[in-house]
């Protein structure tokens, strides 16, 4: 079941193995969490040794507030759904957390890596996940809270796009592959609230 979701939504990894899928605000789900922000609160699952997408979608249709226009909810849980299955079948450990949250703090504001193999990030809500090419590290610096010193080139932050879906890796990765510098962005200041899913090993 999980692979036929993924073969009707195909997503193409780009070149740095970082942004996952490029693609603009979809209206529907945009108008189902606008409709429900103020019902909606963070949810967390994990799935062990085998992920049903079926059982997802229901799980998800009884734990999220239900909207004006039943179609947008659909349209929202289908999604994660296919963001789930397309995870499942890059996981190595047979375990994978579903998280969508609720987000109105600044969380991580220094950039540092995740000690995961890797996860997924989506914002629909809010401002995305900002992360810096290695080529931008200075990686001696992490963990001594100073991005100043971190970061080589402060012009040359990237940033998610609300909708954009990425793939950040971790120092569980392996392989010989370098892990994402990245940090959650700031929004306290302008009173902000993004709706995060995060999906991990």
């Amino acid at each position: 079941m999980t692979s036929t979701i993924r073969d009707i939504y195909p997503i193409s990894e780009s070149k740095d193995n970082i942004v996952l899928e490029q693609r603009e605000k979809i209206v529907g789900i945009t108008n189902y969490i606008e409709s429900t922000l103020s019902q909606l609160e963070t949810v967390k699952y994990v799935v062990e040794e085998e992920f049903y997408a079926d059982e997802a979608m229901e799980m998800l249709n009884e734990d999220l507030p239900d909207s004006p226009v039943p179609e947008d909810k659909n349209l929202f849980i289908t999604d994660i759904v296919r963001l789930c299955s397309l995870f499942w079948n890059r996981t190595t450990t047979a375990r994978m957390t579903i998280w969508i949250e609720i987000v109105t703090t600044d969380m991580c504001r220094l950039f540092h890596v995740d000690n995961y193999r890797e996860r997924l990030l989506c914002t629909y809500k809010g401002v995305g996940t900002e992360w810096l090419d290695h080529s931008n590290v200075n990686r001696k610096a992490l963990g001594k809270g100073n991005n100043a010193a971190i970061v080589k080139d402060l012009l040359q932050i990237n940033q998610a796009k609300p909708f954009e879906v990425i793939l950040i890796k971790g120092a569980q990765y392996g392989n010989g592959e370098q892990s994402v510098v990245h940090r959650s962005p700031q929004i306290e200041e302008n009173n902000e609230t993004r709706v995060l899913l995060k999906i991990y090993e």
